[in-house]
């Protein structure tokens, strides 16, 4: 089985010339936490402001003691739309968001981010400097990517590996 600080090493040969890079699988992040698994959230049914007050904000919170990188994805999972507004039922309203890749140790999710009724999933994804370093090139522009990150010997790309954790949440309908 794959464990936390295994060395992958991948090599090829192209036309005589080895071609390798290695990773090494980063631990699982620790402590993965949520305020609370479940909120309850009045559905709108018209145009007026939902009470600011009644709002929640769902905060997911893990160990970072060496500021290693990370990024969450929050999608949600069940298969009948019940929207927390239905004036936002016309809209194309993500099922699924992923955060910037940053050195954090908490991330917090308004309540009018989750825009459906029912089962949502967060995965937090530790990740290496070569990943982190990609998705930082990447998402600056990737028209203008005149030197990539890379960290195989030879040749161009990333060689990389990432641990996760998973939390399930609810929103459900308040009476």
């Amino acid at each position: 089985s794959i464990m936390a600080n295994d060395t992958f090493i991948l090599k090829t040969n192209y036309k005589g010339i080895e071609i390798s890079s290695q990773t090494i699988i980063p631990s699982k992040p620790v402590n993965f936490a949520i305020s609370t698994d479940t909120i309850s959230v009045k559905q709108q049914t018209n145009a007026s402001k939902p009470e600011q007050s009644s709002f929640v904000n769902l905060e997911l919170t893990w160990d970072n003691p060496n500021l290693d990188y990370f990024y969450i994805a929050i999608e949600w999972l069940d298969s009948v739309k019940v929207y927390t507004n239905t004036m936002m039922a016309e809209s194309d309203l993500k099922t699924k968001r992923v955060s910037q890749p940053n050195q954090d140790d908490t991330y917090n999710i308004n309540q009018m981010e989750l825009g459906l009724f029912g089962k949502y999933r967060a995965v937090l994804y530790k990740i290496n400097k070569e990943y982190y370093d990609l998705l930082e090139t990447t998402n600056l522009n990737s028209n203008s990517m005149t030197n990539p990150p890379s960290n195989v010997s030879n040749g161009w790309g990333i060689f990389t590996s990432m641990s996760t954790d998973t939390l399930f949440f609810w929103v459900i309908k308040k009476k």
